[in-house]
């Protein structure tokens, strides 16, 4: 059997964030007031009160984190919606053509699903094909099991399925 490790590079000095903890406020202070606005009821997972909750204590953490992990604790924050339609679309997986973002997010050419042996690769593009079919064990050597555990809070979803959908 062949296996995949996948390596990459995050920075977390904030020093070279590109956002202010100013701007960092102000988007999540966007969140909590337009989360009613665009959900007929965001509050059905997760109570107001710990939504709100989750979003002060990311504002006064703002000032010791890289931008890399304020848009995971972002994106955990909007998973607490508990469904598979409101996201951060992070990946423009979502059809978010816009590509507005400060930001230039990485997407690896291949994709992943989670079978009851392990992950594998499902598609790889033309670069890279030799990978179609190979089980991905480590991410940083990080045992896979152990980065899917910590993914799944960023990962929205109505149920189990759809999240073992959307994780990979």
């Amino acid at each position: 059997m062949t296996v995949i490790i996948v390596s990459s590079s995050v920075s977390s000095r904030t020093d070279k964030n590109k956002l202010s903890t100013d701007e960092w406020n102000e988007d999540i202070n966007t969140i909590l007031e337009e989360i009613s606005n665009v959900h007929v009821n965001p509050y059905h997972t997760t109570s107001k009160a710990d939504f709100e909750k989750y979003a002060d204590e990311l504002k006064i953490n703002l000032f010791s984190l890289s931008d890399n992990e304020v848009i995971a604790r972002i994106a955990e924050m909007v998973a607490m919606i508990g469904d598979g339609h409101t996201v951060l679309d992070i990946s423009g997986f979502h059809n978010n053509n816009l590509n507005t973002s400060v930001f230039n997010f990485h997407a690896f050419p291949l994709q992943t699903y989670i079978f009851d042996k392990g992950v594998y690769v499902i598609y790889a593009d033309k670069k890279n094909k030799e990978l179609e079919g190979k089980k991905l064990v480590k991410i940083n050597n990080t045992d896979i099991e152990i980065v899917l555990n910590k993914m799944k809070a960023i990962v929205p979803g109505d149920n189990e399925y759809n999240k073992k959908f959307s994780l990979p």
